[in-house]
């Protein structure tokens, strides 16, 4: 029944859909969905981890975007001292990463057991390699 229920939401998330915000959306939505489902949480438990879980992607999601764009500075037209800053604002990102992971998981440890932490990280991987096989599909039908 779970494998089925899975299958379907995949099948919904790619039928037809446009790539705008509202695809994002979806797939993030599949994301909780499939997360609630691997986790198997609680009602109290989802209560306090999806807070958490939503506050960290966010917080992940801005410092991906402050790399890319550090990232972009990258070209061989940079001086010795510019190429120095911009590899120290690199390596702070990294830390902050870092930190905000290991926050993270402190974090989830108040709610949840140690065990839901490492299924959540299976199940993130799980889910990515799922909707990479599908869009790869996808790709391969056109």
């Amino acid at each position: 029944m779970r494998t089925l229920t899975i299958a379907l939401f995949f099948l919904m998330a790619f039928n037809g859909f446009s790539q705008d915000k509202n695809h994002i959306e979806h797939i993030k939505s599949l994301k909780v969905a499939f997360i609630t489902e691997r986790l198997n949480l609680s009602q109290s438990e989802a209560q306090k981890f999806w807070p958490i879980f939503n506050g960290f992607e966010e917080k992940r999601r801005n410092l991906i975007i402050n790399e890319k764009e550090k990232l972009k500075q990258i070209d061989n037209d940079l001086t010795d001292a510019e190429a120095k800053k911009l590899l120290n604002d690199l390596l702070k990102i990294e830390e902050e990463n870092n930190k905000l992971k290991n926050d993270y998981y402190k974090d989830l440890l108040t709610v949840v057991s140690a065990k839901k932490v490492l299924l959540l990280q299976k199940s993130e991987e799980d889910f990515k390699r799922q909707i990479f096989a599908e869009f790869k599909k996808r790709k391969e039908k056109k």
